[in-house]
């Protein structure tokens, strides 16, 4: 396994002795690079990521099959990559995230809306069900978002983009940790007020000399989603409007994103509007879990409801 592929923000398709592969970094904190017990730590951290995401079934659950994992060597803070098996490549394109999805316009500038809105539907619902595995087996994902949705299209006839979206795959394990283990670091650091558009004003909240950081939990996860399914709703990416989001703080994003949410009802439908604004609001005061077990269960089961209604 090569060692000296150099470290990306994000995920990357490489071949490697002729196969392709997606392949992500496991990043440290700054403050812990150096530190060999931290970096040990760590790695006996991945492994039991690794024995979790090697057991998947990509197409039912929704997530990249990991198979193996190599020391890196390059950077202190991302000291180990991540190698993923992409799915029947026999049948499916290679995939793409689904920010580049959201970004890719005609030759008029327009946006490629070429699918029925049932498609859309039936990737939220994917997305959601990759969530409630990792949230099942005890893990946070903590990189939610639209660049770490990574879309598998058919190569059959009549099932082919823009008119079919595919098959949506979460990815972005980079900062990923078990809900009960030590902190892996902020996934903020170094990306910016793109990245915190997907982040809950909890998480990161507003003082005098900055931003401060609180302990990740599973909302916060649902709250990406919900931020995720107002990209979906709108089909663009969210980071083109600067103005709504990069010089405000995080409880202004989250009033500017259920504004935007609510102003879907007429393209997407109340039903879809409500489950986003659910997932907007999923730390305030007095929600709580209807059926029980994992939050996202509870976002997931209303999402099926939707795509099976609009199939």
């Amino acid at each position: 396994m090569p060692t000296n592929i150099q470290p990306w923000a994000g995920g990357k398709l490489h071949q490697i002795s002729g196969t392709q592969y997606l392949v992500e970094w496991k990043r440290l904190p700054a403050s812990e690079a150096a530190n060999a017990v931290s970096k040990q730590n760590a790695e006996k951290e991945l492994l039991k990521l690794i024995s979790v995401l090697s057991a998947v079934n990509a197409e039912e659950m929704y997530l990249l099959r990991a198979v193996h994992y190599f020391v890196a060597g390059t950077e202190p803070t991302v000291p180990f990559g991540v190698v993923y098996e992409l799915p029947a490549v026999s049948r499916l394109q290679s995939p793409i995230s689904l920010m580049q999805r959201l970004e890719e316009s005609s030759k008029a500038g327009n946006r490629v809306l070429a699918h029925s809105l049932d498609q859309r539907f039936e990737l939220a619902r994917q997305i959601a069900s990759g969530i409630l595995f990792i949230h099942s087996v005890g893990w946070v994902h903590k990189g939610i978002q639209s660049s770490n949705i990574w879309m598998a299209n058919s190569l059959s006839p009549g099932l082919a983009y823009p008119e079919h979206l595919g098959t949506a795959f979460l990815a972005g394990f980079d900062y990923t940790r078990r809900s009960d283990a030590t902190s892996t670091g902020d996934e903020t650091v170094g990306l910016g007020w793109r990245r915190q558009i997907y982040l809950h004003p909890d998480r990161v909240a507003a003082v005098s000399t900055g931003e401060t950081s609180v302990l990740f939990e599973p909302e916060f996860d649902i709250y990406a989603l919900g931020v995720v399914l107002v990209e979906i709703g709108r089909w663009e990416p969210l980071y083109t409007y600067p103005k709504r989001f990069e010089k405000v703080t995080g409880l202004e994003r989250k009033q500017t994103l259920k504004a935007m949410a609510d102003g879907m009802r007429i393209t997407m439908g109340k039903r879809y509007v409500d489950v986003t604004l659910r997932c907007l609001q999923i730390r305030d005061e007095g929600r709580i879990t209807r059926r029980g077990g994992p939050a996202i269960r509870d976002t997931l089961m209303d999402l099926e409801d939707l795509a099976i209604a609009a199939s």
